[in-house]
């Protein structure tokens, strides 16, 4: 359960206090659930009787960015390096245990059938595992080990994706010196 007070919290510097927006609003009520702990989550926004109806609308994708979709598979290497990382990913068997405890998987898994589930998601847990390879984010051997570069991401929160464009911007730099800039 994620609870929010509906009413003038958020700083706004032009304006002096406002509400919350749509995007705020949906990424904190995001929080609420987690698949291996329930089937869903539930938001509590106590607000003032007049605003309910905006409240409502922003948590049922009414607001100015629409209803939020799920962006797990996206970033699913930045997840695997960082539970590597942290040593709670040490093989393909805990790597996909992980991945079935997000709503990527909840999501996923209504869509396609078993089979072809079990396919998609050891296939995309080995992708992501052959792309933190290849940038030396991770070793891979009968136990999946994490690299000082792989834990450094992590730490800093660097992204894959934002690794991967700086190695191609910077011809003659090693990983460790891409990140150290």
């Amino acid at each position: 359960t994620y609870s929010y007070r509906g009413k003038s919290n958020r700083n706004n510097t032009n304006n002096g206090y406002g509400d919350l927006t749509s995007s705020e609003l949906q990424q904190m009520a995001g929080r609420a659930g987690r698949p291996q702990f329930g089937p869903r989550g539930m938001v509590v926004v106590m607000t003032e009787k007049d605003r309910i109806g905006y409240f409502e609308g922003l948590l049922n994708g009414e607001g100015s960015i629409g209803m939020v979709e799920g962006t797990f598979r996206d970033v699913l290497a930045d997840n695997l390096n960082t539970e590597v990382s942290l040593r709670t990913v040490k093989c393909v068997n805990t790597a996909v245990a992980f991945y079935k405890s997000s709503f990527g998987f909840v999501r996923l898994k209504k869509k396609l059938a078993a089979q072809e589930l079990d396919r998609r998601v050891y296939e995309e847990i080995q992708s992501s595992l052959d792309l933190l390879k290849k940038l030396k984010t991770i070793e891979l051997g009968n136990v999946i080990t994490p690299t000082k570069l792989g834990v450094d991401l992590a730490r800093q929160n660097i992204s894959v994706k934002s690794l991967v464009i700086l190695i191609n911007q910077k011809d003659n730099l090693s990983n460790r010196d891409v990140v150290a800039v």
